[in-house]
């Protein structure tokens, strides 16, 4: 199972299976783009925020889960959250 496998899977339409391989991607390896795919693919917004939020904890200079973020909180918001 590789990133690009599951990336794959998005293109494909195959999300419950590229969600699910991901998930489990993340239990034995953390990445910040594996984080990001995760936040990508949840229904849930909050969770998708705890993911990006661990992808910039794990890459402070991702542009993605940066972007991602200030798309869903806001400048400010996430200028505030990040202490």
């Amino acid at each position: 199972m590789s990133l690009q496998h599951i990336k794959s899977l998005v293109e494909q339409g195959q999300c419950e299976r590229a969600r699910a391989q991901v998930e489990a991607m993340l239990r034995d390896h953390v990445s910040a783009e594996a984080l990001m795919i995760a936040a990508s693919l949840c229904d849930d917004g909050e969770l998708a925020i705890r993911y990006a939020r661990r992808a910039l904890a794990h890459d402070p200079k991702h542009t993605e889960a940066y972007d991602f973020l200030r798309q869903r909180l806001g400048e400010n918001s996430l200028a505030n959250s990040a202490g």
